[in-house]
C-alpha cells in the first residue's frame, strides 16, 4: 500500500515538473504564427542585394496589427526609413536612420491608429559596408 502511494506521489511530481517546464518553454520560445492578440506573425521576407536601395513586402491576409519589427540576416544594413501603407491607402512614414548588424532585430514600431490592416511595407536602405555586393535577408514581423 505504501509503495503504491509513493509511486503515485512520484508520478504526480514528475508530471508537474514536466508540465511546468513545457509551459516555461512555450513562454520563452513561442512560435510566430496565427495566434491571438499580442502574438507575432511572419509578414514576409525579402533578399536585399544592394542593386536597388528600396524593397517592399506585400502583406497578405485579413489580420490587424499593432506593431512591426524586422530582422536582418547575413550582412549589416543601414536602414534609412520605412513606409507602411494600410488597407485604406493611408501611409505612415517611419524614419529609421540606423545601422543594423546581421542577426539583430529592429526596435518595436507602433502603428498609428493602434490596430490596422497592412497592405505593403516599403524599405529604403543601403549597404553598411561601402562597396559590398553581397546579400542580406530582411524578415518582417507584425504583432496582432
Amino acid at each position: 500500500m505504501k509503495r503504491r502511494i509513493c509511486i503515485r506521489f512520484a508520478f504526480l511530481i514528475l508530471s508537474a515538473v514536466t508540465l511546468s517546464s513545457g509551459l516555461h518553454a512555450q513562454q520563452n520560445h513561442a512560435p510566430v504564427g496565427q495566434g491571438g492578440v499580442g502574438s507575432w506573425r511572419l509578414l514576409g521576407e525579402r533578399i536585399i542585394d544592394y542593386k536597388a536601395d528600396k524593397d517592399l513586402i506585400t502583406v497578405t491576409g485579413n489580420d490587424y496589427f499593432r506593431k512591426l519589427k524586422f530582422k536582418i540576416l547575413d550582412a549589416p544594413v543601414y536602414m534609412n526609413d520605412m513606409k507602411v501603407m494600410f488597407e485604406n491607402n493611408e501611409i505612415q512614414n517611419i524614419p529609421l536612420n540606423f545601422k543594423m548588424e546581421q542577426g539583430h532585430e529592429s526596435r518595436l514600431i507602433d502603428l498609428h491608429g493602434n490596430v490596422r490592416r497592412i497592405k505593403v511595407v516599403y524599405f529604403n536602405y543601403k549597404s553598411a559596408r561601402p562597396g559590398y555586393h553581397g546579400k542580406a535577408k530582411l524578415i518582417l514581423f507584425g504583432q496582432k
